[in-house]
């Protein structure tokens, strides 16, 4: 079962999810990206995992536009991820596509 406060980190970052014009091979392509923490909620490091998409430009723009929203949603006001359980959540794996994306 997925942590409550794992869920409301994807529903801040799913906030930030941007594809803009929705390039079709874009729309057909998924990842899966490790993200790394610091203690304050930092996201410190960004490991693309699992790609599968049509073309390799596709999964670029979708990886990029994956850090983005993590990236905006720390800068927008944090995330909330519980002091007390880091061990948790210092390192967690998110899947994108083109609906946004889920925690894992």
């Amino acid at each position: 079962e997925t942590p409550d406060y794992v869920e409301k980190v994807a529903l801040e970052i799913g906030r930030m999810w941007n594809l803009g014009a929705g390039d079709p091979d874009v729309m057909k392509s998924r990842i899966t990206m490790r993200v790394c923490f610091a203690e304050d909620g930092r996201p410190v490091r960004m490991i693309l995992l699992a790609a599968e998409g049509p073309t390799e430009d596709s999964v670029t723009k979708l990886y990029d536009t994956a850090r983005r929203a993590v990236n905006r949603a720390y800068a927008d006001g944090g995330l909330p991820l519980p002091a007390d359980k880091f061990d948790t959540w210092r390192v967690l794996d998110l899947v994108f596509d083109a609906n946004g994306m889920r925690a894992r």
